[in-house]
């Protein structure tokens, strides 16, 4: 790879960075709301365990195609308004199956390996209870939910990963794993603007570098797009007022091997590192949301517990 390239890749991940497509918290707090038997298997005696689904295995099998809908309408009208070049959208074109450039042979729509971390903003979601209620009503005696809420700055720092967020978004090594926090969104018109944004910005960069592009750009673009798609849903998920965490681990990263066959990503994180940690039980059976309250009381009494 030229000295150009090992340039180029860092500027796009600083792009992303500088453009507020990482989501900065401030006194936000976010919430998880799972199952009885799966919060078990988050709360560990000695940490916290993250659980992040993998992409491909979402409920939602529309996860992605709202961003390329959008993306298909963006690239076209950039050019058709001159802001964009002919070369530049091909290689945009490379990611539309929509458009008559799409190189199905050299299909890059899926470069990464993306794990999602779903967090609400909202400390009582009756359409997640419900959601938990529903989907696990086989897997907990009563029918119990719980969720649990911490301090969002967590996520500043990416602290999930114990690098800073500059050494994420600038590494250019080989092995480097890249995160991505921020609000979902499901405004259709703040869905364009930000793809517009984006592109804009990226086609800065190619106008500087663009001359030197070769496969390595081509699939640095790809990992930005393969997790921005993940920040896109429909106006029906509006209630969930989610949050994602986004872990990606490209395909020429040396550990890819061991992430591509898992349905989840867990990652430790020690009780010390989680700021105002808070639980909410809530359980159609009064014996059940007991059992679970002793449950989190024995890993720590001072937790704040609440029993809806």
């Amino acid at each position: 790879m030229s000295y150009i390239i090992k340039d180029y890749l860092p500027a796009l991940y600083m792009t992303i960075n500088n453009n507020s497509f990482y989501h900065k918290f401030n006194q936000e707090r976010l919430y998880h709301y799972t199952s009885f038997n799966t919060a078990k298997k988050i709360f560990l005696s000695d940490g916290l365990s993250f659980r992040m689904t993998n992409a491909t295995r979402f409920d939602d099998k529309n996860e992605g195609k709202i961003f390329y809908e959008v993306y298909h309408d963006i690239i076209n009208k950039l050019l058709m308004l001159n802001y964009i070049d002919i070369r530049f959208y091909k290689l945009l074109c490379r990611f539309d199956k929509k458009s008559l450039h799409y190189d199905k042979a050299n299909d890059y729509s899926q470069t990464s390996k993306n794990f999602v971390g779903c967090f609400s903003n909202n400390p009582d979601n009756n359409y997640l209870w419900n959601y938990v209620f529903e989907k696990y009503q086989d897997d907990t005696p009563g029918g119990g939910a719980c969720s649990f809420g911490f301090d969002a700055c967590f996520f500043n720092g990416a602290n999930m990963l114990n690098l800073s967020k500059e050494v994420l978004v600038t590494s250019s090594a080989p092995n480097r794993i890249t995160a991505l926090t921020h609000k979902v969104i499901y405004d259709k018109n703040e869905q364009s603007n930000r793809v517009e944004v984006m592109l804009y910005h990226l086609y800065q960069l190619y106008c500087k570098f663009g001359e030197y592009y070769n496969n390595s750009t081509i699939l640095a673009l790809s990992e930005i797009i393969d997790r921005f798609k993940l920040l896109f849903k429909d106006t029906t998920y509006i209630p969930e007022d989610e949050t994602r965490f986004i872990l990606s681990v490209p395909k020429e990263s040396e550990q890819y091997d061991n992430f591509k066959d898992k349905s989840y990503f867990e990652y430790k994180v020690p009780y010390n590192l989680i700021n105002n940690l808070s639980i909410t039980i809530n359980s159609k059976d009064a014996e059940s949301a007991k059992k679970m309250q002793r449950y989190f009381n024995n890993i720590n009494n001072d937790w704040q517990i609440l029993i809806k």
